[in-house]
C-alpha cells in the first residue's frame, strides 16, 4: 500500500502545488516536498512494521523481564524472533530511504521537466490557428 502511495505522490503534490499553491510550475518545491513525504512514509511504514513484530514477540515473555527462558521458548517464539530480528531492510529502511525518495522523485521530476522543455519547443504558439483540411 505505501508503494503505490509512493509511486502516485509526486504526481498528486505536482497537481496539488499547481492548482492550489501557486498558478505556475514549482518544480523544485514539489521535488523537496515529494522527496521528504516519501521518505517519512517508507521510513514510517519500516518503524511500524518493526512495533508490530516487537509486540507480537513481546507477547512471548510471559513473565515480562525482557528475556526469554524456560517455558517461554517455544517454536512460536523462536519464529517471532527471527521474524523481528532477521530483516535488515527495516534497519537500512533510513539510509536506502533516502536514496530511493530523491532517486524516484528525481526521476519524476527531471521527465516532467524535460517534457516541459519539449513542449515548450514544439508547441504551437497559443495565437496560432489551426487549419482544418
Amino acid at each position: 500500500m505505501v508503494g503505490i502511495v509512493c509511486l502516485l505522490l509526486p504526481l498528486a503534490i505536482l497537481l496539488v502545488d499547481r492548482t492550489l499553491i501557486s498558478r505556475t510550475w514549482r518544480l523544485g518545491r514539489a521535488f523537496v516536498a515529494s522527496a521528504g513525504t516519501i521518505y517519512v512514509l517508507l521510513v514510517g511504514d519500516a518503524m511500524i512494521q518493526q512495533w508490530v513484530l516487537d509486540q507480537r514477540l513481546s507477547a512471548f515473555d510471559l513473565n515480562r523481564d525482557g528475556a526469554f527462558s524456560g517455558a517461554e521458548v517455544t517454536p512460536e517464539q523462536k519464529a517471532a524472533m527471527r521474524h523481528a530480528t532477521s530483516d535488515s531492510g527495516r534497519v537500512l529502511a533510513p539510509f536506502t530511504g533516502a536514496i530511493l525518495a530523491v532517486g524516484y522523485s528525481g526521476l519524476f521530476f527531471g521527465l516532467v521537466s524535460i517534457v516541459r522543455a519539449l513542449w515548450r519547443v514544439y508547441a504551437p504558439p497559443p495565437d496560432a490557428k489551426v487549419s482544418g483540411g
